[in-house]
């Protein structure tokens, strides 16, 4: 290896020592003011120096043997781990994207966001309808056909939330307030059968309450709750066969709902029921809680 003039593990294509350096051949002060002049030259945060000469890492250039420039230019390359160099001062001038390619991003961002939204809202988008705004796009000069064709199309969600029209029939219905919280909220976001569970499930843990019985539930408790002479939760006097229907109706009735809405929308492969069926169903529920608390009301009061 040549240590000529501070040189080390350089060598020419032929295999000859280098030439003396470019940058202090002649000049006062040697090889060590000119290795001080590099290390001043060099840029913040680049690990490698740059010539005065401006020549830039990759590449350096040494006179021929007459020291004057008449030779040929002998190219020494730097060591592999320079070629591969990553400049990340202030000053560097890094390749930006084009302006055209950062709005061909935000093209292709707002058509991707806009299948999500259209599928959160239960709607399809179909391949042709993608399709469609290739056209109008390359018009203006943006080739996106291949990002357009290779977009994903997910399946359209389940849960829609009800439209507004529905949201303001809910709004205008007195509901029992054991309904009013959690429950309505669970409708507005679109998650109708998880819905009405809760409030079935809601209206079972008052009448365990009610009987001091948190052992039995279901259709059995209704039955329980309900039947029986005279039963734990009697609805009226019991005095007129009209009372006696209405408290046997009445059992029945709790019994269908724990049956037939409680138990079936607790599987959750169930298809998600319609905005409309699901605001009869919390309507017949808050029938069911008023029912009960007027019941109850009315012994406390002593009321036949």
């Amino acid at each position: 290896m040549c240590s000529a003039r501070g040189f080390s593990r350089v060598r020419h294509r032929d295999g000859s020592c280098p030439p003396p350096c470019v940058l202090c051949e002649g000049a006062e002060g040697g090889h060590e003011d000119h290795r001080r002049q590099e290390a001043a030259d060099r840029q913040p945060g680049c690990r490698t120096r740059r010539h005065r000469t401006g020549h830039h890492p990759g590449q350096r250039f040494l006179r021929g043997e007459g020291g004057q420039g008449d030779g040929p230019q002998a190219i020494l390359e730097e060591p592999a781990q320079q070629t591969n160099h990553n400049c990340t001062s202030p000053g560097a001038s890094l390749p930006l994207p084009s302006s055209q390619t950062k709005e061909k991003k935000l093209v292709l961002e707002i058509v991707r966001r806009g299948v999500l939204w259209k599928a959160g809202k239960g709607q399809t988008v179909t391949g042709e309808q993608l399709k469609a705004v290739i056209a109008p796009m390359e018009a203006l000069g943006f080739k996106i056909r291949r990002e357009i064709e290779a977009i994903e199309i997910p399946e359209p969600s389940s849960v829609r939330p009800p439209s507004r029209d529905l949201l303001t029939a809910l709004d205008r219905l007195d509901l029992h307030p054991a309904l009013q919280d959690d429950i309505t909220e669970m409708f507005r976001d679109g998650h109708l059968n998880e819905a009405v569970r809760k409030a079935l499930e809601r209206f079972e843990k008052l009448i365990q309450d009610t009987i001091d019985d948190h052992r039995t539930s279901g259709r059995d408790l209704m039955a329980r709750a309900f039947g029986g002479d005279p039963p734990p939760i009697p609805l009226n006097g019991l005095k007129t066969a009209n009372d006696r229907s209405e408290q046997e109706g009445f059992r029945f009735l709790t019994m269908g709902a724990m049956s037939g809405m409680r138990n079936l929308y607790s599987h959750g492969d169930v298809p998600q029921m319609s905005a409309t069926d699901a605001i009869e169903r919390l309507a017949f529920v808050s029938l069911l809680f008023k029912r009960v608390g007027r019941a109850m009301s009315d012994q406390g009061s002593g009321a036949s």
